[in-house]
């Protein structure tokens, strides 16, 4: 059996409070977007939270992503995974995450911007930062993720 989550479930701050978004970014947000939606067979759930202000280094707002699938069966989210692993590998050394979900990855642009991908079960979570600062933290993303995944 498949888990499916409820559609009360669905909203950004049950996966990524504000305060874990200010931590993880490195200075105060705002929820800047989000979509729920079913498309093509499968549940899509994104949404991004900004930083208020520009970092006065960089001169750019950081933001962070995150986006959640959930497929009617397990074979559409490990599609979904494979394509966008080997996507990356293309351009990059993709390592994987241990002990997070069924399997897992972890891949730095050439701006050092992580981006997480989590495939458990019927499911697959992606988390983004954009526009790194001394202040974001990778560490905590990384926790995040984990706890994402265990609690969704």
């Amino acid at each position: 059996t498949q888990k499916r989550l409820q559609d009360s479930s669905f909203y950004p701050f049950k996966f990524i409070s504000l305060s874990e978004a200010e931590k993880i970014i490195g200075q105060p947000v705002h929820l800047k977007d989000s979509l729920r939606k079913f498309t093509e067979g499968y549940f899509r759930l994104q949404f991004t939270y900004r930083s208020n202000v520009k970092d006065s280094i960089k001169n750019t707002f950081g933001s962070l992503f995150f986006g959640f699938e959930q497929y009617p069966q397990t074979s559409g989210a490990t599609r979904a995974y494979a394509l966008i692993k080997a996507e990356n590998e293309r351009n990059y050394v993709v390592p994987g995450l241990n002990q997070v979900g069924d399997e897992g990855l972890m891949v730095k642009d050439q701006y050092n911007n992580p981006f997480i991908m989590i495939r458990k079960d019927n499911r697959t979570y992606k988390l983004r930062l954009v526009n790194v600062t001394g202040k974001t933290s990778s560490d905590d993303l990384q926790l995040l993720a984990k706890k994402i995944v265990s609690a969704y």
